[in-house]
Parts: C-alpha cells; structure tokens; sequence
C-alpha cells in the first residue's frame, strides 16, 4: 500500500494596509470646520475651488 503524495500547503500572501477588515463604526472625527462669513459680495464666477456659497436669507423673509 502507498501513501498518496501530498503537494505542499499554498504560499499565503503578506498582509496588506488595503486588504484590512473595515474600521469599526463609531463616531467620526475630522479637523474640517465650517465657517459662516457675513458681507461676501456677488461673485461671478465663484472663486477657485468653491462649489456652493451660502447666503443668509433677507430677516425681512422678502
């Protein structure tokens, strides 16, 4: 009787940052701020970079 050859077990890769396991869901944190500035005058067309400028509505609701 004879024993059947076994092939040697697979190679297994180095871990890797990109293949890791999702971070655990929690609280996010980020050093981005969001700053409201009064008194910007009409820009046409918007400065570099900026997407969406937001201006506080007439107090008077017109």
């Amino acid at each position: 009787m004879t024993v059947p050859h076994q092939p040697p077990p697979p190679d297994r890769p180095a871990p890797s940052p990109w293949a890791a396991t999702a971070a655990k869901p929690g609280e996010r944190v980020t050093t981005r701020l969001r700053r409201i500035v009064d008194g910007l005058p009409d820009w046409s067309p918007l400065p570099p970079g900026e997407t969406l400028v937001r201006r506080p509505r007439d107090p008077s609701g017109l």
